[in-house]
């Protein structure tokens, strides 16, 4: 980096330890105006100071989160400026510090604060790295983990007087280094300055080293999956930044064992006699004293409460308006009459938005484990005179026919009932492979390959989504380790496990686009937007103002780089990334010449190209849509389709995942033992409870929507525009509360306080 400038000889003249709380930073050294922490005077007194030299004060600021501080001695500051750059100056003392040049000395111990003095000028500073040298760990270092989290430095010029920050927020490993530059700026804001230009070079090429895509085996590629990182399944060979920290890990593994011991010797063992065993499962693996709203009166066994579910459940994603149903679902009106309480016809009901529809014909013919059985059930849906919306008839396979009779609720209540929890079953999982996986992690942890491959620390995009894929990487690993794994948890609890699954995931991945997440499109397209036609779907209402919240401040932000379309085609590292994404993110569409641009739905969905993501972007209206459909994939939608597991899909009866008997081919033949023995074991029950329950949980060192920071920006333009954005937050959260207030069951998912930025679980 420095090869072409002249080198500095530095002497370190004064340190001080800057003093910490157990709080991130100290409260009075937060300026309340701009929320950065305030760099005290640092300049040796006059009668100590040589007036030809010149002086640079330091802050180095050490992240908050347990074993982020260091004692390694390899660890060093470089500084490189407009005028020349610096060598090495070690930071921690003792005998590595001759290696500085120039007689470096540390006066005391501790490096957060110190002052640097140089025989020459460096001019304003560009670039500052700092390092820990490969193999100067200390015995201490080695016994704690050798790596260093800096936040970020601040820089005081001493002749200019000029303070400047410089965001870094990385881990810094034996033998790795960072650079970092303070102003955001994309390539054409640093035009003909080489000291940045080869700074982002440099960075972008230690991090494709880093952030390598996973080669994908034929198997693989035919599945469809998007493109994912080379660590695959062993979570502790990703880059520093993208593993877990102490906390998340040490807590992951803490709810698991709970989870295991709450049960207590021989409660998954014997036989079910009622369904009594299933509450007392979700107590004990939950909490004794958590209300679980599906006990109470049997409200599991009501209509209201599945179309509640369909529309504020886990699985929002999936229902449509209905305008004429498939030929192979023949619900006559005569059948349907008794339900339509408004005197209408089930064709004008259609005609005036009231009738919805959820067909699961991609469940059909997969292929089920020994002795289990599931279906791919078409649900006609009704919104009645409450506004409710209500199922008025189920049909549990594709085939029309004898043996597979439309059941109504005017059927016998067990058959109903039974009708409910096939259509459950297959809808459960379904969500769990597509809605929840594909969708949010999947298509997260590609984007955040991609950005972190292409896109330099400094540049607007990725200052915005950066945050959106923290530990995504990692619990992906985690979940190809032991969740979604041959033999792993899924196939060991639904009924698709094993070549089913597999099955199920190269259709969701042929059905699939990148658009199916950005919630403007996804209601036009299913035709669910009219909140008169369809009321109480909290879901569209809560996540339409969030994205128009995400893509007013992307907008914002972006639009202070970029003043035309033709600077954003321009940009050589937004191309590269879309390309990256486009090719190695979606591998299964890098055949295709457009990306799904959703501007036309009629044209875009249903297209037989344009599903993944553009090879080019090419206005700034395209990129402020990608880049709000990947901070809302990360956070608002992966919180809307898997915090409320637990919630909705924990007491078995109602959504089991695995049937031990075939779905029913004649009416009034069921009886309450029937039901009873086509559910799940005690041992496949607690699987599944236990995992409801592990992928419900937020870790302690969650960092949610609403604390949105302003860190990774400098500028106090940008940072009012951050503000703007967690105004609009608590504005919606507001909103939401209110709105909550009279409902019994109350919608808090998509409250900011309860997202969090990333997927991380």
């Amino acid at each position: 980096l420095c090869c072409t400038m002249s080198m500095t000889d530095y002497t370190i003249v004064s340190i001080s330890l800057y003093s910490r709380k157990t709080s991130k930073y100290d409260d009075e050294d937060i300026d309340s105006a701009s929320g950065s922490l305030q760099l005290p005077p640092l300049l040796p007194p006059a009668n100590e100071r040589d007036q030809k030299d010149y002086y640079y004060g330091v802050r180095i600021i050490t992240g908050a989160q347990g074993e982020a501080g260091t004692v390694d001695p390899g660890v060093y500051l470089r500084l490189t400026g407009t005028k020349a750059g610096s060598s090495k100056i070690y930071l921690t003392g003792g005998w590595l510090s001759w290696l500085s040049g120039g007689g470096c000395e540390l006066i005391s111990r501790g490096f957060d604060d110190l002052v640097i003095r140089c025989e020459e000028s460096l001019g304003e500073i560009q670039v500052v790295e700092l390092g820990n040298e490969k193999g100067w760990s200390s015995a201490v270092s080695n016994a704690v983990g050798a790596h260093w989290y800096v936040d970020f430095v601040m820089i005081h010029n001493f002749q200019s007087e000029q303070i400047k920050e410089f965001p870094c927020y990385h881990w810094i490993g034996d033998g790795e280094f960072v650079t970092f530059t303070s102003e955001t700026a994309t390539l054409h804001d640093i035009k003909g300055n080489d000291i940045l230009s080869q700074q982002r070079k440099k960075q972008i090429e230690i991090r494709r080293k880093q952030y390598q895509w996973h080669v994908k085996t034929d198997e693989e590629i035919k599945l469809g999956l998007p493109g994912n990182i080379a660590a695959n399944k062993n979570m502790f060979a990703l880059p520093p930044d993208e593993q877990w920290e102490k906390t998340k890990l040490a807590d992951f593994t803490v709810d698991g064992i709970t989870s295991a011991s709450a049960l207590g010797p021989g409660v998954i063992a014997g036989s079910i006699n009622d369904l009594s065993f299933y509450e007392d499962l979700v107590r004990k693996i939950k909490d004794p004293v958590v209300k679980n709203y599906l006990f109470e009166g049997g409200r599991w066994t009501s209509d209201v409460e599945f179309g509640r579910q369909i529309l504020n459940g886990v699985n929002p994603v999936i229902v449509r308006k209905c305008d004429t149903l498939p030929s192979n679902f023949p619900v006559t009106n005569e059948m349907v009459r008794g339900f339509l309480c408004r005197g209408l016809s089930l064709q004008q009901e259609m005609n005036v938005g009231r009738v919805y529809i959820i067909d699961l014909k991609i469940m059909h013919g997969l292929k089920c484990k020994e002795g289990q059985y599931s279906c791919a059930p078409i649900c006609l849906l009704y919104v009645n005179m409450c506004g409710q919306l209500v199922p008025i008839a189920i049909q549990l396979q594709q085939q029309p026919g004898e043996d597979n009779p439309i059941f109504l609720p005017s059927d016998n209540w067990f058959d109903w009932l039974v009708a409910k929890m096939y259509f459950n079953s297959a809808f459960g999982q379904l969500h769990q492979m597509s809605s929840h996986y594909l969708c949010c992690h999947s298509a997260m942890e590609a984007y955040g390959i991609a950005t972190m491959r292409n896109i330099p620390d400094a540049h607007p995009v990725l200052k915005l989504l950066r945050p959106a894929f923290r530990y995504t990487m990692a619990i992906n690993c985690n979940a190809r380790l032991t969740l979604i794994n041959p033999g792993g948890m899924i196939d060991q609890v639904w009924s698709i496990g094993g070549e089913g699954r597999l099955e199920l995931v190269k259709r969701a991945c042929g059905a699939y686009r990148v658009q199916h997440t950005n919630i403007k499109c996804s209601m036009e397209d299913r035709g669910v937007g009219d909140a008169s036609a369809l009321p109480n779907y909290y879901y569209r209402d809560d996540g339409l103002k969030l994205w128009e919240a995400m893509e007013s401040y992307v907008q914002d932000v972006l639009g202070m780089f970029y003043k035309s379309d033709a600077e954003v085609k321009g940009d050589s590292e937004i191309q590269e990334w879309a390309a990256d994404v486009h090719t190695n993110g979606f591998p299964a569409y890098s055949h295709e010449t457009r990306g799904d641009h959703c501007s036309s739905l009629s044209n875009v969905f249903f297209a037989p190209e344009g599903r993944g993501f553009p090879r080019s972007i090419e206005s700034l209206k395209d990129l402020v849509q990608y880049c709000t459909l990947i901070m809302f994939t990360g956070s608002v939608q992966h919180s809307a389709v898997n915090f409320g597991q637990f919630e909705n899909l924990s007491f078995i009866p109602c959504s089991p995942l695995s049937l031990y008997k075939p779905p029913p081919t004649k009416k009034g033949e069921l009886s309450f033992q029937d039901m009873i023995d086509c559910l799940p074991s005690k041992y496949e029950s607690f699987l599944h409870v236990a995992t409801t329950s592990t992928l419900s949980q937020h870790s302690p060192d969650e960092i949610y929507l609403i604390q949105y920071t302003r860190e990774r920006f400098t500028e106090q333009n940008i940072k009012d525009k951050v503000t703007k954005f967690l105004w609009k937050l608590e504005e919606i959260s507001t909103t939401i509360r209110e709105r909550n207030k009279p409902l019994d069951i109350k919608y808090e998912w998509l409250l900011p306080e309860n997202i969090p930025q990333s997927i991380t679980i």
